[in-house]
């Protein structure tokens, strides 16, 4: 019987040694990965060792069981590090300086619940031997350039100089240029380099601001293909554009055709310009038509459009509508215009002037009259005497001769003339005035300065009102100018 039972106990104890190396944890470790891997060629000389458990590690035991070796120098001497317990990184102190070494875990190596490395882990890999850091052979612009263009991509060939662009010793890691280069003022833009990755070409995004100095900065977080950094920082500075002087405004001047040019002056209200006219702005070197366009303002306001090229010294204003008779305007200029340099104004300007010019004054009744008043055409002495305007006139008008005459300042359009006669007071009689034999004699000033009427229809002792329609529908002279508003003249006809 005995037999038997040895067999029987066997048979249990090979059953339950899973569930029991689960209970204990018996399992060992193993390595899992390294890096860099078996056989891998032309690793940096900066490069870290890492190494990947199956199982959290103790981290004293697994130190002691590591060796990164070279074949010619021997054991490399650096610091660990962990990530979350299984997996342990190894820097060297210096850069690597031989061609091949080993990594090595013997099975001394235990994990936390004292399991030794289920065997031994060796894994061999190869060093690019170049120590040297790179060098910047040259670069665009030269230090300390002046008149870089702004944005030389809108011509390369011609703008060759003013791109951001910097040749190496030796092919650069591309990766470590987002932080080993830097501008100042920051700019926005994008790199891109050379087959061989030895010369490297920054394209700004929008414009450089004119007169302005830029820094290029290399620092020592750049590196080479084989991790070798820029041996000590290095700048280089340029300035963008080489006119730093700003414009100034020379003169405004008021310009219409057939008329002498009137020039503006600062903050004084300056008379005589016509309404057709166009404002010349005269700068003191050529400046940008975009800018000019943004920085004038009229007041009160007008659409207009600049008639010059795209860089002038003469920026002339044009309206697309003639301005108001005897109106008062302010021209403003605020100070963003720019030269091709991008320099601006020093201030603001400021311009004022009324449209009062011959050919922009409002038509006006100098007089009404008729011929009992002892007035014989050609009406150019001025002798003959008028009704008095913003009172009843005394008139005595009965014979078909005798006319009612107005008179103007200045020529008129006869299509415009809008004229109507009513009774204002009184009831006596039984007609309605009327207007007839209407005429506009010929004058030494020239025609359609006066106009006459008879007439008829009028009574006795009744107040009448002479009305002329002024404003926008109102009469016109030649020029196209309408009187300002109605003009009223009120007359009592006496008895005979």
């Amino acid at each position: 019987m005995k037999p038997i039972a040895c067999f029987v106990l066997s048979i249990a104890l090979t059953a339950g040694c899973d569930r029991i190396a689960d209970q204990f944890d018996i399992d060992r470790p193993s390595v899992l990965s390294v890096a860099p891997e078996h056989l891998s060629e032309n690793i940096s000389s900066h490069t870290a060792i890492t190494v990947v458990f199956s199982k959290e590690m103790d981290r004293i035991k697994t130190h002691q069981a590591f060796t990164l070796s070279a074949h010619k120098t021997g054991n490399v001497e650096g610091f660990f590090s962990w990530r979350d317990g299984r997996t342990l990184c190894f820097t060297p102190r210096t850069p690597l300086s031989d061609n091949c070494y080993t990594i090595r875990v013997d099975t001394s190596a235990e994990d936390t619940k004292g399991n030794d490395l289920a065997e031994i882990h060796e894994s061999v890999f190869y060093v690019n031997t170049d120590l040297t850091p790179p060098e910047i052979l040259s670069h665009t612009p030269a230090d300390n350039a002046i008149g870089v263009h702004p944005f030389p991509a809108s011509d390369p060939e011609h703008y060759a100089s003013s791109f951001i662009r910097m040749v190496f010793s030796e092919p650069i890691d591309l990766d470590s240029l987002y932080s080993g280069f830097s501008i100042t003022p920051s700019v926005q833009g994008l790199f891109s380099w050379n087959e061989t990755h030895t010369e490297i070409l920054f394209t700004q995004l929008s414009d450089l601001l004119p007169g302005t100095s830029y820094t290029v900065t290399l620092n020592t977080s750049l590196l080479d293909s084989h991790g070798n950094a820029l041996a000590e920082n290095y700048s280089y500075r340029f300035t963008v554009g080489d006119d730093f002087v700003a414009p100034e405004i020379l003169s405004v001047t008021c310009v219409s055709d057939g008329g002498n040019p009137i020039e503006l002056a600062e903050d004084v209200q300056t008379e005589h310009c016509e309404k057709d006219a166009s404002l010349i702005i005269t700068f003191s070197e050529p400046v940008v038509r975009e800018k000019v366009a943004n920085a004038v303002r009229i007041s009160p306001s007008q659409s207009f459009y600049l008639d010059a090229p795209s860089l002038a010294e003469k920026m002339t204003i044009k309206f697309q509508e003639a301005l108001e008779s005897e109106t008062s305007y302010e021209l403003t200029i605020s100070p963003t215009i720019s030269d091709a340099g991008g320099n601006i104004l020093s201030r603001e300007y400021r311009y004022r002037f009324i449209t009062n010019g011959a050919r922009s004054t409002r038509p006006a009744i100098t007089c009404i009259t008729d011929t009992l008043h002892g007035f014989i055409p050609p009406f150019d002495e001025g002798t003959y005497e008028c009704f008095a305007h913003g009172d009843i006139e005394p008139v005595s008008i009965y014979d078909t001769d005798e006319y009612i005459y107005l008179i103007f300042n200045k020529e008129m359009k006869p299509e415009r003339m809008n004229i109507s006669i009513m009774r204002a007071l009184g009831s006596s009689g039984s007609g309605l005035p009327e207007m007839s034999q209407i005429d506009w004699p010929t004058t030494s000033h020239g025609a359609f300065r006066v106009y006459r009427f008879f007439l008829s229809g009028i009574d006795a002792n009744n107040v009448y009102r002479i009305t002329v329609l002024g404003g926008s529908s109102g009469i016109e002279d030649s020029y196209g100018n309408t009187m300002k508003e109605d003009y009223h003249q009120y007359f009592k006809v006496s008895a005979k």
